[in-house]
């Protein structure tokens, strides 16, 4: 856990991050240091480091370009069910669909997809997926990948994928300078949630 410091959000962070011989750090960070026992990175304020999530482990990773943009997908499947080329291999028309929809060129230069595969439910059984700036979190069930596990990782993934666009790069300015303290909630609910569910299905009838 990385604290918030009240009155801190602006200064620069350098995060230390130290690890077992052998893991890889999945984000859409770059390290500007990395070693067998350490990778270091550097982050212009807290907003930067709320918004750039980290998992780190024995690497299972793939990565595709698309719309100039390097896409990362990382993988923790517990069992070994799940591989990250599989997810790749999976998505990855669904990922060009989305480049074509957005005019061939996608808004950031790297993005992550980070993969937490359970073999064990939680108190409230709750699965889902979270939205960052370059990247995205998915915590789900870990299940050989037949036709409805498919249906279901790729419709998570075309919503959270389009939140690059909204609210990532459009949004109000409760997006913009988030009170982590008191927050204040946008009502642009509709365009963040709304308008990104129906560009993920629209993209996808619009590729065929």
């Amino acid at each position: 856990f990385i604290g918030y410091v009240q009155g801190q959000k602006e200064n620069d962070i350098r995060l230390t991050v130290r690890k077992r011989p052998g893991d890889y750090g999945v984000s859409p960070l770059q390290a500007i240091q990395s070693t067998s026992d350490h990778d270091i990175y550097h982050l212009d304020n807290y907003d930067k480091l709320a918004d750039a999530p980290l998992m780190y482990g024995q690497p299972d990773t793939a990565s595709i370009m698309v719309g100039g943009a390097q896409v990362q997908i990382g993988v923790y499947s517990p069992n070994g069910v799940i591989q990250a080329a599989a997810v790749r291999d999976n998505i990855k028309d669904l990922l060009h669909a989305q480049e074509l929809y957005l005019g061939g060129k996608l808004p950031v230069e790297k993005y992550a997809f980070i993969f937490y595969f359970t073999d064990t439910l939680g108190v409230s059984g709750g699965m889902g997926a979270l939205e960052h700036m370059n990247s995205s979190v998915y915590f789900l069930p870990e299940m050989p990948l037949n036709e409805e596990a498919v249906d279901m990782l790729r419709d998570v993934c075309a919503h959270e994928f389009f939140h690059i666009v909204t609210p990532l790069n459009i949004h109000s300015h409760e997006i913009a300078d988030f009170n982590f303290i008191e927050p204040h909630m946008s009502e642009h609910l509709w365009l963040y949630e709304g308008q990104t569910e129906y560009a993920a299905h629209h993209a996808q009838v619009m590729a065929g």
